[in-house]
Order: structure tokens, then sequence, then C-alpha cells
């Protein structure tokens, strides 16, 4: 006799159609060698999502506190654009909401630009690392 070869999501499907026809929860847990906490899990996004639920879902987090806002990642120089995190080594830079739509681009002490949300632009300062006179 042949090895039965299946997969996870064919075992799941199985474990739905079965839960579907009227058997109980604990006894086809115990059959599908899974617990019933797991079996539950399973009914449940079942229920909530259909067929889609039964598949493994990402545990990649939604957010990311850190992560700096796509349209300053895509800052351009001169026609070429700049991945901010390598160009300014891994330092964090400021942001912060001078204007309706209009957002301050600090690094470290020096205010590099500003980023316009409504036009997708953003406006470099003319030297911000270079020599100021602080009257």
């Amino acid at each position: 006799m042949p090895w039965k070869e299946t997969c996870v999501m064919d075992e799941r499907l199985r474990f739905v159609g079965r839960l579907l026809s009227g058997e109980k929860m604990a006894p086809l847990c115990r059959e599908f060698g899974i617990s019933r906490v797991t079996g539950h899990k399973i009914w449940n996004r079942y229920k909530k999502d259909g067929a889609r639920g039964i598949y493994n879902r990402s545990r990649a987090p939604h957010k990311h506190p850190n992560q700096i806002p796509f349209e300053v990642e895509q800052l351009c120089n001169r026609k070429r654009k700049i991945h901010i995190t390598r160009a300014l080594a891994n330092q964090p830079v400021g942001l912060r909401e001078v204007d309706d739509g209009i957002w301050q681009v600090d690094f470290m002490s020096h205010t590099l630009g500003y980023f316009d949300v409504d036009s997708n632009k953003f406006a470099p300062i003319e030297d911000p690392f270079g020599f100021r006179i602080d009257s």
C-alpha cells in the first residue's frame, strides 16, 4: 500500500469539512492529533474568513514604529533616489510637521529640508551642513 501524501492545508480542510458534517470537536481534534485550542482556532478562522481562514497568516507586524515614512525615504537629489537609512549611516531622521502637510526633515542638529505631502516633493536646504552664524 503506497504512502498517502497530504499537506497541512488539506488536513485542515478535511478537519473543517468533518466539523461541518456535525462531528464533535474534542474527538475530531484527538483523531487529527491537534489540541482543542488549535481546533477552535482553525474553526473560528474558517467561520470568519471562509476557506482563506485556514491558511497560515504572516507573523510580521502590521506597523513598524521606527520606520521612516515611504515618501521621505524616496527623497530625490538631482534625479537620483536616495535610501535614507543607508545615506545617513543609520542615524535617526527627525520629522516634524511645521505646517499642514509640510514636514521638516532633520538629521542630528541640521535641517535637511522640507517635504510637501500634497505634491510628494522634497525641497532641500541650500547647504544644510554648512557653516552658520547664529544671531
